[in-house]
């Protein structure tokens, strides 16, 4: 898989993936602000963050579609040390998503996004 880079606009993963690399200025901070999505279908977020606090990171996060929001999770494990972090959530919904809406936390950060769904070329199913 392409590693989280901001200078890559689009990137194939594999054949049968494709990596949409969502452009921050800066870090992010999860205040509940709403991130826009370009308008596709994903199978996944891929973020890779930062906390203040070691904890596990356990967030409820809205996917934003054309025809409305669903809730999901953003889960993720890792060093007490403040290193970056990577985690997934999923897009259940085989819908266009449009938007993430981060969750409320002090001291979380998003420093880098994209989202990965199948390449719509190779003839998958659900392919639009």
């Amino acid at each position: 898989m392409t590693p989280l880079n901001a200078q890559t606009a689009t990137a194939t993963a594999t054949p049968a993936a494709k990596v949409t690399v969502i452009r921050l200025d800066a870090p992010v901070p999860c205040d509940g602000r709403l991130l826009a999505v370009p308008a596709g279908h994903y199978d996944w977020i891929r973020l890779l963050v930062a906390a203040d606090d070691p904890a596990e990171v356990d967030e409820e996060v809205w996917l934003h579609y054309r025809e409305g929001a669903d809730p999901e999770w953003l889960r993720t494990t890792g060093p007490a040390d403040g290193a970056l972090r990577t985690a997934r959530v999923p897009v259940p919904r085989r819908s266009e998503l449009v938007g993430l809406r981060l969750p409320n936390r002090t001291g979380l950060t998003v420093h880098a996004l994209d989202a990965v769904g199948p390449d719509r070329a190779a003839g998958l199913p659900n392919g639009a």
